[in-house]
């Protein structure tokens, strides 16, 4: 049993602690973490997704140089995980990043969506896993030593 614990689940469960565990609140964490063991395709396609969604809206804006062009850019990449439909018919959202009126509530969200991330929990399992792959080996070489 440790065998199969350290060469199968063990790396399964190292690869899992490397997820950036960036939520807000650490039961979103919790879950992502579990629907990555759950499926590991759906967590690299929804990764992929990500990189791709990120890399188009920068795309998208690339050729604007208004000042508030950067929060845009900056709201709209950390709001993926939010369904969003921007409509370009009305000129609302050309208007926000546009009109001087707007250049207080474009940093004051920006800084909202992006808060500092914490590592702690990644750091702690990685360092868990490190200890118990250790024991492990520890355990079944002195057991081999001394049969």
């Amino acid at each position: 049993m440790p065998y199969v614990f350290s060469s199968w689940l063990l790396p399964w469960l190292a690869l899992i602690s490397q997820l950036p565990f960036g939520a807000k609140y650490r039961l979103d964490n919790v879950i992502a973490m579990l629907l990555t063991i759950g499926s590991p395709v759906l967590a690299a396609y929804s990764l992929i997704l990500t990189v791709l969604n990120g890399y188009h809206v920068a795309r998208r804006f690339s050729g604007m140089t208004y000042p508030n062009t950067y929060y845009a850019v900056k709201i709209l990449a950390g709001l993926q995980q939010s369904p969003l439909h921007l409509s370009e018919e009305d000129g609302l959202l050309a208007s926000l990043i546009v009109l001087p009126q707007n250049e207080g509530w474009w940093p004051l969200m920006t800084k909202l969506i992006h808060y500092e991330h914490t590592w702690s929990i990644a750091a702690f399992a990685s360092i868990a896993w490190v200890v118990v792959a250790y024991m492990l080996t520890v355990l079944y070489r002195s057991d081999r030593i001394f049969t």
